[in-house]
């Protein structure tokens, strides 16, 4: 040890092996994708008994996970009218920014395409 520095580069020692690495797992990355995978599941698996529990998620994992899956709509149960990428492959909040700040946070955050077509 040098002054609590490592002489190992931690980017180095997480390569696999074929490529110099030791082929250490890196941590925060892997637990990145467990908290995407928590979304993913909430999302698409909404009876899961954890499900209904507010767990908090990095600000990156959340923007990583929203520009990585759009949806379809179907009957619009499911997909979220303000935040899911339904329409053109973009969110509403992508598309009308200026309008967001006027939406209620709860309905941005709870209200279905279904529930929004409803009330046409």
């Amino acid at each position: 040890m040098n002054g609590g520095h490592c002489p190992v580069v931690w980017e180095r020692a997480c390569r696999p092996e074929e490529l110099g690495g030791l082929g250490i797992h890196n941590l925060e990355t892997l637990g990145w994708a467990l908290r995407m995978r928590w979304l993913w599941l909430s999302k698409t698996d909404p009876g899961r008994p954890w499900a209904a529990f507010n767990i908090k998620v990095h600000p990156n994992v959340t923007a990583m996970f929203a520009i990585s899956v759009s949806s379809l709509v179907g009957d619009g149960r499911t997909t979220l009218f303000w935040k899911d990428r339904w329409l053109h492959g973009k969110s509403i909040e992508e598309l009308a920014p200026a309008l967001v700040p006027f939406v209620n946070k709860r309905a941005r955050s709870r209200r279905t395409v279904n529930e929004a077509m409803q009330d046409l």
